[in-house]
């Protein structure tokens, strides 16, 4: 066998490999892509089985109004933003704004300007205190009594939604 006869056997069984990988490339990606619409059938069909299920029971407003948000469009960060010139820690806030709400199990938290309470904690830097927490409102209490604030859910500039 002469040279030229060696590049072209040499050739020949490349062109064998690269088809023979090209055709089990292409035959794997076929299959991802059925793999891929198993997948997606599977998960319309919980959904469905979900929705099913989820009309069988009796949910109250609050609880509706909670798997709405979950269907709602969600905000490109999941992180909370800061206000610029937020004010620091000590200084005395001239407005309380209420923006949250948390209950887990017995435990109730409010957000207010941007931190956590539960009932009976002091705010920050002020002579008030939680009075009581409640999904849409809270009520602060000045340190000996003689004033009280009510503040209700404060909805999302962002979003138009409550928080």
């Amino acid at each position: 066998m002469n040279t030229r006869e060696r590049w072209l056997v040499g050739l020949m069984v490349g062109a064998v490999v690269y088809g023979g990988y090209t055709y089990i490339a292409n035959a794997r990606r076929a299959q991802d892509a059925d793999v891929a619409e198993d997948v997606v059938s599977e998960v319309r069909s919980f959904a469905a089985e979900t929705r099913a299920r989820l009309n069988r029971l009796q949910l109250t407003r609050e609880e509706q109004a909670i798997l709405n948000l979950t269907v709602a469009d969600w905000s490109a960060s999941p992180f909370y933003e800061r206000e610029p010139g937020a004010r620091p820690a000590g200084e005395k806030p001239k407005e309380f704004h209420y923006t949250g709400y948390i209950h887990i199990g017995a435990i109730r938290l409010a957000i207010i300007n941007g931190r956590e309470y539960r009932v009976n904690d002091p705010v920050d830097a002020s002579d008030f205190m939680v009075e009581s927490i409640d999904a849409d409102r809270v009520v602060l209490a000045a340190k000996g009594g003689e004033r009280r604030l009510s503040l209700a859910l404060k909805e999302s500039d962002k979003t138009g939604e409550k928080p």
